[in-house]
């Protein structure tokens, strides 16, 4: 019986985890921000060692998601170093999320995708670093550091063109 009552609470845990991940339009309540839209950035690390710079325009309430590939079986994750400004703009993950890549075999060691999540809560520019490295070694070496600054615009105001710039 015990043994039941643990698989049932684990299968409940995951139900709410997997409700509380989709993000979409939401009232605002308690004064709180509303989502609005989320912006989905995919950074292109490949065939660099140097440092990405990101510029990532949003408005109040936006759910900002930057996706940044890699291989966490070679040792190597991503990790955020600086913290942008949380007047500004809230980490909703503080460790990003990990997503192995599918492939049709079954195979070890395939790469995937790091996810951090942001909300945008008030107009302002701030940012953020984000690197690559071996975070367990004495002294990390960054082999990718992306430095992300956001712009964020009051909820009436217009986004330009291109929303995103990298």
């Amino acid at each position: 019986m015990p043994f039941q009552t643990n698989i049932l609470s684990y299968i409940t845990f995951l139900v709410i985890i997997m409700l509380n991940s989709d993000i979409s339009a939401t009232t605002s309540v308690n004064n709180q921000t509303s989502v609005k839209e989320l912006i989905s950035v995919s950074i292109d690390t490949h065939n660099t060692s140097d440092t990405i710079q990101e510029v990532i325009y949003a408005n109040v309430g936006d759910i900002i998601e930057i996706n940044l590939k890699g291989n966490p079986t070679t040792g190597y994750t991503y990790r955020m170093i600086d913290f942008p400004n949380t007047s500004i703009i809230k980490p909703l993950l503080i460790d990003p999320l990990y997503t192995q890549d599918h492939t049709t075999e079954y195979l070890l060691g395939v790469g995937g995708t790091f996810t951090f999540k942001f909300q945008a809560i008030s107009a302002g520019e701030t940012s953020a670093s984000l690197v690559y490295a071996r975070h367990f070694e004495h002294r990390p070496i960054y082999l990718i550091r992306v430095d992300v600054t956001f712009k964020i615009l009051t909820s009436n105001m217009a986004l330009p063109s291109n929303k995103l710039i990298s």
